[in-house]
Formats: C-alpha cells, sequence, structure tokens
C-alpha cells in the first residue's frame, strides 16, 4: 500500500463506518480520492450527493468545507465547517479547518479562537500549534508565534511548514541565519517545497547573495513554473546583478501570471526607469498605484520617472505623496531633497537630506547629497563633515566622496576615479548611454581620427575604454582588426549586442595597453580618460601600445579656469564631479603627452556635451602621435 492509500485508510478509520451503507463509504473514498487527486468540482459534486441523504455526517462536511476552500470559496466553506461542528461539536480539526478559513477571510480574531478551541480539545496537535502560530505573526506578535512554531516541531521533528513559518518568524526578528537554517530544514525535509525556496533566496537576496538568490528563485519556479511571487524575486536579483533586460523579462513573467501584481508593476518601472526609458517606467507605477493608491513606494519611484522626464513639480507631487501614505520613507525624503536641488531651493533641499538621515543615519547617498547642497551654500565645514561620513559609512567609497574632498582642497586628488564608483555609475548608464543626444565625444572622437592621415590602408584599433560601441561603430570602416576593453561588464555585453569588434576584453585599460605592447595602429578614447586625474601612466601605456607612427585620439573636459592655479581639477559642475569626473589644462595635456614621447597633432576645444539639455560642457579633443622609435 502506497502512502497516499495509507492516507486515504487512515481518514476512512476515523468514520463512524458502521452508520454508513457501503454506497455511501464507495462515494466517500470516490469523493476523497477526486479531493487527493485535484479535481475538485467532481470531489465537491461526490461530497454534496453523500450529504444529501446523509446530512449528519461531519466528515463529509468537513471535506466539502476543504474542497471549497481550496477554491477560494471560503464563505461557502465556513458554512460546511459550521454545520460539521454542529453534528460534532468537539472536532478539533474542523476548527483547526474553520480557523484556517476564517484566517484567509482576514477574520484573525476568530481564526485565533478557533486554533485554540483545537488545541484545547487535543494539545498534541502539531498543524493547530502551526496554524495558530501563523494568526499569531500576522498580528505581529512574533515571539508568541514562534513559540507556537516550536510547539509543533516538538510534536513533529519533520514538519517542513513549521519549519518554513518559524524561518519567516525569525526572518522578521532580524534573526537571519537562524532563518536561513530553518528554511534549510524545510527543504531537506520538503525539496519540492517551492516556497521554501523561494523565501531562501529572499534572505541571500537581502545579504547580497545574489548568485545564491538567483539559484533558490529559479529552483522554487523550476517546482512552481507559474509562481508569480518567485519570478518578481528573480528580477529583483537580476535588477541588482544589473541584468536588466533579464529582470524586466521575469517581471513580465510575474505580470502575465498575474496582471493585479502591484509590486511587479513597480518593480518593472524602476528597471525600465534605469535602462533609461522614463515614459515606460511611469506607465508601470502608475499602474500600480491604480491597484494600490496608497503604495507609497510606487509615488516615489513615479516621482524619479517623472524627474528624469524634466517634470519636477509633477516629481514633488509624487514624492510628497509618498511621504503623506509613509512619513517615515528616509529614500523619499532623499528623493525630494534632490528635486529641490535642481529647482535651486538648496535650504530646502538641505531640509529633505537632513530629514532622510533622521530617519536612516547610515544612508549614505543622502550624506553625500547633502553634502553637496552644503558646499553650495558655502557651508564648506559641514559639507567636509557630510562627504567623511560617506566614506565611514563604506570606506570602498561607492559613491566618489574622495573625489568630493579633493574638490573642496581637502584630500588628496586620486590619480583617478574609484572602480567600484565607476562601475555603479555605468550599470545604469549601459542602458541609456545611446539615446545620449546631448553627448558628442564618440563622434568628436571618430572625427578627429578620420581627418588625420596614416601610412596604413586599413588600421588595427583599440577602442579602450568601449563602453557601448559608439566610437566602435563609427571607425568600423577604418578598421582591420577592432578590439574593445572596458572595465564595466553592463558596457561591455551592450557593445558586444552590437557585433563590430572582433574582440573584447573586460578589464583595466592601462593594463591591457601595458600587456599588449606594439600591438595597434590607433587607439581610441572617448569620455573614459575624463576619469583620470594624472594622466601621465595613461599616456606611458598608450605609448607602449601604438606601433610607429601610431595615434591615440581621445577627449577630456577642458580645464579653462584657472581654479587655485591647478591644471588638473575635479570637475567644477556638481553633477560631473559626483560622476567621477576631472577636468585637463591644454598645457598640462601638451606637457605630459611630450614626456611620454608624443607628438601633439590636435588639440582643441569642442563642446563635449550639454548638461540639462542646455549647459554646454566644454571638452578637448585630443590627437597624440607616436613617432617611429630610434634603432640602436
Amino acid at each position: 500500500m502506497n502512502r497516499k492509500q495509507r492516507r486515504m485508510e487512515k481518514k476512512l478509520g476515523r468514520l463512524v463506518m458502521q452508520q454508513a451503507s457501503p454506497g455511501v463509504q464507495k462515494l466517500f473514498a470516490d469523493a476523497l480520492g477526486h479531493h487527493q487527486a485535484g479535481r475538485l468540482n467532481e470531489a465537491e459534486r461526490l461530497y454534496r450527493q453523500i450529504l444529501t441523504t446523509n446530512p449528519s455526517f461531519a466528515e463529509a462536511h468537513n471535506n466539502l468545507g476543504n474542497a471549497l476552500k481550496d477554491q477560494g470559496k471560503l464563505d461557502e466553506a465556513v458554512a460546511q465547517y459550521q454545520r460539521a461542528l454542529a453534528v460534532k461539536p468537539d472536532y478539533a480539526k474542523v476548527h483547526n479547518n474553520l480557523g484556517n478559513a476564517l484566517n484567509d477571510q482576514g477574520k484573525v480574531d476568530e481564526a485565533m479562537a478557533q486554533y485554540q478551541r483545537a488545541l484545547a480539545l487535543k494539545p498534541d496537535y502539531a498543524q493547530a500549534h502551526n496554524n495558530f502560530g501563523n494568526a499569531l505573526k500576522d498580528q505581529g506578535k512574533l515571539d508568541e508565534a514562534v513559540a507556537e512554531y516550536q510547539r509543533a516541531l516538538a510534536l513533529k521533528p519533520d514538519y517542513a511548514e513549521a519549519h518554513y513559518n518559524l524561518g519567516n518568524a525569525l526572518n522578521d526578528r532580524g534573526m537571519v541565519d537562524e532563518a536561513v537554517a530553518q528554511y534549510q530544514r524545510a527543504v531537506a525535509l520538503k525539496p519540492a517545497f517551492a516556497e521554501a525556496h523561494n523565501s531562501l533566496g529572499i534572505v541571500f537576496n537581502d545579504q547580497g547573495k545574489l548568485d545564491e538568490a538567483v539559484a533558490c528563485y529559479r529552483r522554487a519556479l523550476d517546482l512552481k513554473p507559474d509562481y508569480a511571487e518567485a519570478h518578481n524575486n528573480l528580477g529583483n536579483a537580476l535588477k541588482d546583478l544589473g541584468k536588466l533586460d533579464e529582470a524586466v523579462a521575469q517581471y513580465q513573467r510575474a505580470l502575465a501570471l498575474k496582471p493585479d501584481f502591484a509590486e511587479a508593476h513597480n518593480n518593472c518601472g524602476v528597471v525600465f526607469n534605469e535602462q533609461g526609458k522614463p515614459d515606460e517606467a511611469a506607465t508601470c507605477h502608475r499602474r500600480a498605484l491604480d491597484l494600490k493608491p496608497d503604495y507609497a513606494e510606487a509615488h516615489n519611484n513615479l516621482g524619479n520617472a517623472l524627474k528624469d522626464l524634466g517634470k519636477l513639480d509633477e516629481a514633488v507631487a509624487q514624492y510628497q505623496r509618498a511621504l503623506a501614505f509613509k512619513p517615515d520613507f528616509a529614500e523619499a525624503h532623499n528623493s525630494l531633497g534632490i528635486v529641490f536641488n535642481e529647482q535651486g531651493k538648496l535650504d530646502e533641499a538641505v531640509a529633505q537630506y537632513q530629514g532622510a538621515l533622521a530617519l536612516k543615519p547610515d544612508f549614505a547617498e543622502a550624506y553625500l547629497n547633502v553634502g553637496t547642497a552644503l558646499k553650495e551654500l558655502g557651508q564648506l565645514a559641514d559639507a567636509e563633515a557630510s562627504y567623511r561620513r560617506v566614506l565611514d559609512i563604506d570606506p570602498e567609497d561607492p559613491l566618489g566622496a574622495r573625489l568630493l574632498l579633493a574638490s573642496l582642497g581637502l584630500e588628496r586628488m586620486p590619480m583617478r576615479a574609484s572602480g567600484t564608483h565607476l562601475n555603479r555609475l555605468y550599470v545604469k548608464k549601459s542602458y541609456n548611454w545611446d539615446l545620449g543626444k546631448n553627448y558628442f565625444g564618440h563622434r568628436l572622437v571618430a572625427g578627429a581620427l578620420k581627418k588625420l592621415s596614416h601610412k596604413s590602408k586599413k588600421l588595427d584599433i583599440l577602442d579602450a575604454g568601449c563602453g557601448t560601441g559608439l566610437v566602435g561603430v563609427l571607425v568600423r570602416d577604418l578598421a582591420n582588426r577592432l578590439d574593445g576593453i572596458d572595465m564595466s561588464s553592463a558596457m561591455l555585453e551592450k557593445a558586444k549586442e552590437k557585433d563590430i569588434y572582433d574582440r573584447t576584453y573586460l578589464g583595466d585599460l592601462l593594463s591591457f595597453m601595458v600587456d599588449n605592447s606594439d600591438s595597434y595602429h590607433v587607439i581610441t578614447c572617448a569620455a573614459t580618460l575624463i576619469h583620470f586625474g594624472d594622466l601621465a601612466p595613461v599616456f606611458q601605456a598608450a605609448a607602449s601600445s601604438l606601433r610607429d607612427d601610431g595615434l591615440f585620439v581621445f577627449t577630456l573636459f577642458a580645464n579653462d579656469s584657472g581654479h587655485n592655479n591647478q591644471e588638473v581639477v575635479v570637475h567644477q559642475n556638481s553633477s560631473l564631479a559626483m560622476g567621477g569626473c576631472y577636468a585637463h589644462s591644454p598645457s598640462y595635456v601638451s606637457r605630459e603627452a611630450k614626456a611620454a614621447g608624443f607628438l601633439v597633432d590636435m588639440l582643441e576645444h569642442r563642446i563635449h556635451e550639454y548638461h540639462k539639455k542646455i549647459i554646454p560642457i566644454m571638452g578637448l579633443v585630443v590627437a597624440l602621435r607616436r613617432p617611429p622609435r630610434l634603432t640602436p
């Protein structure tokens, strides 16, 4: 006899079968078989047939209640459980089942009364302890819920669901490691437990263990392909990994399964905005708000999309709605501060940033933003304190605080912006860089190269800091071989999609040039050296990698301000400074180029891009030629 048959026999054994005719026994067995096989309509039909002639059959009322509950017919299910209890008031199992149906209806207090009645009748009822724990957890009584789950497990140590529920409660209490242990115990006992795999993924995601999280979500979806929540969660992990297209695909699968899934609409909007698609993002956030008008996070994210569309007043209104629904929403205070800053309302911006920090004292981005606003207000000591707090929170400096301290003359200027900072920036830029109608660096580099003569008809070209391949597209026709290197995997993936490079490399461009000496006729470099303060190592590496008469063509931001009599400065535009950008004087470029053995073929001022679509940012277009090496 298999497990299913034993379970059926056990259920049948509980009946007072002496009072049932053989025909009723057969109908009940058939109904139970349909029920266990998921044929709920057929099971319901047979249970009702039994009750037509046997209205006092408590077990049939209970099982009909279960079939109705499984179909979502909660009111009808409750009625059947109550009929079962009218026949048999001390039936602990029915009290437990009635509690489950009432809990699903949101009638938590009534549900708890039923669980307590079940446990009074049967103190060793593990399932009722577990369900009572769920009701307590729903009321926020986590300590009491944990105690009930532990009682269930003391009675039934192999109870996978109780381990899972205990994990949820422990996670809500902040006991993450203990929660992980419970989830792992649940899946060890029940490997096909999709919900436990999903919850384990959520914890790994929160811990930053993104690859492990993705594996858990995928396992949950292997077991349960129509699990909309797991598709949504997988989307979140892929977003955090910078795989934005894959994230969107997962959100869209979640929404195909569950069109009224407000969180998935909102999350999809976040990714669209990161991809530089604010119109599509706004549509997603509005749909989330149609479904859930008090959804503070969606109001905040709609504000972000509107800000990127230049609709600053509308963005402010959305942030204020977010805060009306969720006054302790630190991120919305920070976002509101950013818009006030852009509107020139610096005092109001500072107040919002400080509001964010009062709620979230380790909010590094808000410290960076308030520091920049205080700098513009001339409150330099307070700005310094804010920037230093950013570094206290994360010494790896993913936000570029050291560069901003250097702009105040308070730190030695770094030789280059940190890789952590740039990688963070360029994940988002990889999706909207090609849409930058106000950026001209790639055209300036390609145009300069085409103006300059070269002995070779077809060139071996290295596109250093190739980004998404904007320069590569423009110089492919000149190339015999076109290689690209970039430190951003997100940017490089977009470049590969263009299928214009013979080879692409992920890594540091200086190391690559040093390791590939005498390999190229031309090195192009658009809007990459803007992140280097000291150009001497770059020029030396490029000189070693170029062949005789080779060209190094690149753009920089121009430093013509004479700021503090420095030739190299952190860019004076706050947004560019926060983006890890330097500005170089023409005299500095010429001197360092000659020191590296280059001849200056071109050094011209040009508009490199427009800030906020209207403010011109001046750049330098530079072409250096490496003369033939002297032979002994």
